[in-house]
C-alpha cells in the first residue's frame, strides 16, 4: 500500500496520533514565530519571525526527507537560540540510525551556539554545555534506534520459528497419517485373507458337490463372506481417510464431531495387548496402574489402534520426565465414546536425559485423534504432575460381530491339495 503524503496517514500509521503529532507542530510554529516577534526590534523582526516559523514547519518533512528536514531547525536553533526544532531534528536523525548526520546536526548547534559569546570563557562554557545536551539527546535516539532494531530482529525470529514448527509439525502429521496406514494394511489384509479363506471353501465345497446337500453351512458361509467383505471396505475407507491431504482439524474444547462411518472391528495382528505394553513399562522401572473398562473387541480397529498410541506416548513421555513418579492408566471403551486417561505425578527427568525428540509426539496423537473426530487434552494438571486425556466418539454405525459358528460344527480351512470330485474330500470346518 501506498504511503500518505510526505509520510503521514500511511497504512501503517495511526490516524488519530498522527493529527495530534501534526497539530503539535503548527503550534510549534506558532510559538516560534511568536517568540522571534516579541524578543526581536527593528527590520529583522518579520524575517527572524518567519524563518523561525518555516524552521518549525520544516518537521512535517521529517518523515519523507529527515536529512533535508533538519538543516533550517539546526541552523535557526544555533543562532537563534531555539532549541526544541534542532533537539527534534537531533534526536529524529539518531533514532532512525542516522549517526553521521545526527552528529553533525549537535556539533553544528553548539558550534552556532557558542558564537554569542562574550569572552572566551562564556564561548567555553556555551560550547560544553551544548556539546552535552546534543550528546544526551544523541544517546538517547541510538537507545531508542537499537531497540527498535532488536524488538524488529526478535520478531523475526519468532516468525521464522513459527513457520519451522509448522513445518516440522506437518511432516509430523503426514508422518501419522503414513503409520495410521500401514497400521490400517495389516488390518485390511487380514480382513482380505479371510475373504480368500472363505471362498476357497466354498469353491472346495462346490466341486465335492456338498453345497446344496447342507444349504445351512451355505448360508453361513455367505454371512461370514458378506460381513468380511463388508469390513474390508470399511477398512480400505479408513486407508484412505489416513492418507488424504486435508484431515479436519482437531474440535474446539467442548465440541465433538462425527466420528466415520462403518470402522470395523477385528482382532487385527497389528495391534498388541495394553496389559503387555504396560508389563514392558514396569520392567523398564515405571509404576504404572492399569484399570480397563468395557470391551474393545466392540469398538472400532481405528479406536483400538489410537488408544494403543496415546498410552505408549504418555508412558514414554512419563518416563522421560518423571521416570520416578507413579502413572495410573484409565481406559474405557464402548458407547458413547471411548476415554483415555494418563496421569502421572510430579517427578525429575531419566538420569540418561530426557532423550531425542523433538516434542512432536503429542502433534501426531492430536492429529491421528481429530482424524476419528474425537478431542485431545493434554498439559499440567496442576499439581506437578502432567495429565493426558482423549476421547473417541462411537460411530455412528457400530461394527457387527462375525456370524458366530453353528453349535457342534466349527469350520475349519481347506487342505492345501483340493480334493476331487471323484474321491469324497474331507469335511471343512468353519474358519474362526
Amino acid at each position: 500500500m501506498r504511503a500518505g503524503l510526505l509520510g503521514w496517514y500511511g497504512p501503517d500509521r495511526r490516524p488519530r496520533t498522527d493529527t495530534l503529532l501534526l497539530l503539535g507542530v503548527l503550534a510549534l510554529a506558532v510559538e516560534e514565530g511568536l517568540a522571534q516577534w516579541l524578543n526581536t526590534d527593528g527590520p529583522l523582526r518579520l524575517p527572524r519571525s518567519a524563518v523561525a516559523a518555516l524552521a518549525a514547519l520544516c518537521l512535517l518533512f521529517a518523515r519523507r526527507y529527515p536529512v533535508a528536514s533538519a538543516v533550517l531547525p539546526v541552523l535557526t536553533g544555533g543562532l537563534f537560540n531555539r532549541a526544541f526544532p534542532a533537539l527534534f531534528s537531533v534526536y529524529y536523525l539518531a533514532s532512525l540510525g542516522r549517526t553521521g548526520p545526527a552528529a553533525a546536526g549537535g556539533a553544528v548547534v553548539a558550534l552556532l551556539s557558542s558564537t554569542r559569546a562574550d569572552s572566551l570563557v562564556g564561548w567555553a562554557g556555551i560550547t560544553g554545555s551544548q556539546l552535552l545536551v546534543q550528546a544526551a539527546v544523541l544517546s538517547v535516539g541510538l537507545w531508542l534506534h537499537g531497540r527498535r532494531v532488536l524488538i524488529r530482529t526478535l520478531h523475526e525470529q519468532v516468525e521464522t520459528l513459527r513457520r519451522e514448527r509448522e513445518l516440522r509439525a506437518g511432516q509430523v502429521r503426514s508422518a501419522e497419517r503414513a503409520r495410521i496406514a500401514r497400521e490400517m494394511h495389516d488390518v485390511l489384509a487380514h480382513r482380505l485373507s479371510l475373504l480368500v479363506l472363505h471362498a476357497g471353501v466354498l469353491r472346495d465345497q462346490a466341486r465335492a458337490g456338498t453345497v446344496v446337500a447342507d444349504p445351512d453351512r451355505l448360508t453361513h458361509r455367505l454371512e461370514l463372506l458378506r460381513t468380511a467383505a463388508a469390513r474390508s471396505l470399511d477398512d480400505l475407507r479408513d486407508v484412505l481417510g489416513a492418507l488424504r491431504a486435508d484431515l479436519p482439524e482437531p474440535p474446539a474444547v467442548g465440541e465433538e464431531q462425527p466420528a466415520p462411518t462403518g470402522t470395523p472391528r477385528v482382532p487385527a495382528p497389528a495391534l498388541r495387548d495394553l496389559a503387555e505394553l504396560v508389563g514392558e513399562a514396569t520392567q523398564a522401572g515405571q509404576q504404572v496402574e492399569l484399570a480397563l473398562s468395557g470391551d474393545p473387541e466392540a469398538v472400532p480397529t481405528t479406536h483400538r489402534l489410537a488408544v494403543h498410541r496415546l498410552v505408549q506416548e504418555a508412558l514414554t513421555n512419563a518416563r522421560k520426565y518423571a521416570h520416578a513418579a507413579p502413572v495410573t492408566v484409565r481406559v474405557g471403551y464402548g458407547a458413547p465414546a471411548t476415554t483415555v486417561e494418563v496421569r502421572n505425578g510430579p517427578g525429575e527427568a531419566s538420569p540418561n536425559g530426557p532423550g531425542s525428540g523433538g516434542g512432536y509426539g503429542l502433534v501426531g496423537l492430536s492429529e491421528r485423534v481429530g482424524a476419528l473426530g474425537g478431542h485431545l487434552d493434554a498439559g499440567p494438571d496442576g499439581t506437578g504432575g502432567f495429565r493426558l486425556s482423549a476421547r473417541l466418539p462411537a460411530p455412528d454405525r457400530p461394527p457387527q460381530p462375525f456370524p458366530a459358528p453353528e453349535a457342534g460344527r466349527p469350520l475349519e480351512p481347506p487342505t492345501a491339495q483340493s480334493p476331487t470330485p471323484q474321491s469324497p474330500p474331507p469335511q471343512p470346518k468353519d474358519a474362526a
